[in-house]
């Protein structure tokens, strides 16, 4: 009966190891006795508050870190401490793990790439969230690194047959704060920073353990602490895998050669912290391991999630498991979604404000942009056909939006029956009108990708200057301008008309964003603004159009409205 008291006494220790190594929003080092239950609702609105500044950022890698609340769970440590559990993912990708010598190069020693199959190299990131009695929040991360052998085998991380390690940082993943090895389920030995008495064995691996930064093709740098080691121990800083993901390296981890557990405290990026920062009580005399009986839980590792996927699969498998209701992509959407993985943020995103899925093969079939049919490569150098911009009232001068809508007097987004600009655009005229000689200087031009794009990708791609006389439209507003306005005009569009166009966007820049940019300042105009899809909300001819329509009264005659009427050609510009 003293053993078994002994026992327990011990296991509460070491569980409640986590919770107190969760930081306090109140920096308190000791959990207070009372805690009050916490709801998933609660932990993610504390999480991503404006007073919470790790809700969007880790800061331990420039990758994007996202709670997965989908798979949050509410349960208990040991202790009875209420707590939630969140998967943590980076760029919509779990961190993975390589050993010190993988080799991340084709046959010929080129492009970093990963290999395709990087299922068993999947590690999982945690964040549990608690409150105490006063309603403070308290939280931390665990990183879960199944040994090489429990990978092999599981294709679910499982509490009753984890072996590996679990890892707790602070909040932000700047600290170490604690490291506890596991034997089939059971806590086998606890760590703490800078303990590594008994902890080494005689010989000793290493592990470097990455996280998605997306395809911003931004990493690591040497000259670190973190950095210099890598370099001495030859493992990149960053790499590409066969998906165009960049990941950036935040550990290095000691590890036993032949299992691949993690052994003592990581490596990390800044150093550990002092002793005195620690905020967990000491346990096990003067450092080392501690041992421990059976853990009786649950401790929230159980994943339930598969560890053998890619971040798209992963991604589709969570569809599939949401708590709000599976989602289901069928091969040809999945295969989409694989082509393009960018777009699960978008996707994401529409299917938690709809709770249903975007129809996404009909988008992808028949939301295209096409360039220019006759581009202009220096619109700075175009401009100078209107010469001086003089105020001596033998000038007139004024600037058009035009407007070609999709499908008449509607908001939809393209038009079914039409090969050509299926999506509508938006484009502008400037015009210089000399009222002795009565010769007029027009340029009609827009904002186009430079080829033909599929809006699918939802990327910023290059963009290109078109010439736009003679197109067709279906609304129309003028306004004349002052010599100063038309100048500020002109030097508006030198400043970004070199030989380089602006990227565009689909959502955040395209033609209809540009036009409203250059004329809202001279021309009072619509929000012109709705849902681009499932790509986002952003300006497009459809609504812009469908707006100046509704506000026809406010215009009065400088609104020109019809049905495929032509623009008026460039004149004098050449």
């Amino acid at each position: 009966m003293k053993t078994r008291s002994f026992t327990y006494q011990v296991l509460i220790t070491l569980i409640l190891l986590i919770s107190w190594s969760c930081r306090t929003d109140k920096e308190s080092v000791l959990r207070p006795e009372a805690t009050k239950l916490i709801t998933i609702s609660e932990a993610k609105a504390w999480y991503e508050g404006a007073n919470n500044k790790n809700a969007r950022t880790s800061t331990k890698s420039p990758a994007n870190r996202m709670v997965y609340w989908d798979g949050a769970q509410t349960t208990k440590l040991s202790d009875g401490l209420p707590v939630v559990i969140a998967p943590l993912f980076y760029n919509y990708a779990n961190p993975i793990i390589l050993p010190q010598n993988a080799s991340l190069t084709d046959n010929q020693g080129k492009t970093p790439r990963l290999s395709a199959n990087i299922g068993d190299l999947k590690i999982t990131k945690k964040i549990i969230i608690s409150k105490d009695d006063q309603g403070n929040y308290q939280s931390c991360v665990m990183m879960i690194v199944p040994n090489k052998e429990n990978r092999r085998i599981n294709s679910t991380i499982k509490m009753e047959t984890f072996e590996g390690r679990v890892l707790i940082y602070n909040e932000d993943e700047t600290d170490f704060l604690l490291s506890m090895e596991y034997n089939k389920g059971r806590l086998k030995s606890v760590y703490r920073p800078n303990s590594t008495k008994g902890a080494r064995p005689s010989e000793s691996c290493y592990q470097a353990v990455y996280q998605s930064n997306g395809p911003n093709m931004v990493g690591g740098s040497s000259g670190t602490p973190l950095g210099n080691l890598a370099e001495s121990l030859n493992i990149p800083m960053n790499f590409m895998d066969n998906g165009g993901n960049f990941y950036v390296l935040t550990d290095i981890l000691n590890s036993d050669c032949a299992t691949s557990t993690p052994i003592g405290p990581p490596f990390s990026d800044p150093n550990n912290p002092n002793e005195a920062d620690w905020i967990f009580p000491h346990i096990g005399g003067s450092g080392g391991p501690s041992g421990g009986g059976p853990n009786d839980g649950p401790v929230p590792i159980d994943e339930g999630q598969p560890i053998n996927l890619g971040p798209t699969d992963l991604w589709l498998w969570d569809m599939l498991h949401r708590s709000a209701g599976p989602i289901y992509f069928n091969d040809d959407e999945s295969n989409l979604i694989r082509t393009y993985p960018n777009l699960t943020y978008s996707i994401g995103n529409y299917i938690q404000l709809n709770n249903q899925k975007p129809d996404l093969l009909n988008f992808f079939n028949n939301y295209k942009i096409q360039g220019p049919d006759v581009r202009i490569f220096n619109l700075k150098e175009k401009l100078n056909c209107f010469g001086e911009i003089s105020d001596n009232g033998n000038y007139t001068y004024k600037a058009t939006l035009y407007v070609d809508q999709p499908v008449q007097n509607s908001r939809d987004k393209y038009a079914l029956g039409n090969d050509e600009r299926k999506v509508g655009h938006t484009f502008v005229g400037i015009e210089k009108h000399n009222n002795v000689t009565n010769e007029t200087v027009r340029l009609v031009f827009g904002f186009y990708v430079v080829q033909e794009w599929q809006a699918m990708t939802n990327l910023s791609v290059a963009g290109a200057w078109g010439d736009d006389g003679g197109s067709q439209y279906d609304v129309s507003l003028t306004s004349n301008l002052s010599a100063s306005q038309f100048s500020n005009l002109i030097n508006t569009l030198k400043s970004v008309g070199d030989n380089t166009a602006p990227n565009y966007h689909i959502v955040d820049n395209n033609c209809t964003t540009f036009s409203y940019n250059l004329l809202s300042g001279v021309m009072s105009l619509p929000s012109g603004t709705g849902q681009v899809g499932f790509l986002g909300t952003g300006k497009n001819p459809a609504d812009m159009c469908q707006d100046i329509r509704g506000n026809s009264q406010q215009y009065g005659g400088s609104l020109v409205s019809g049905n495929n009427m032509a623009a008026p050609t460039t004149t004098n510009c050449n």
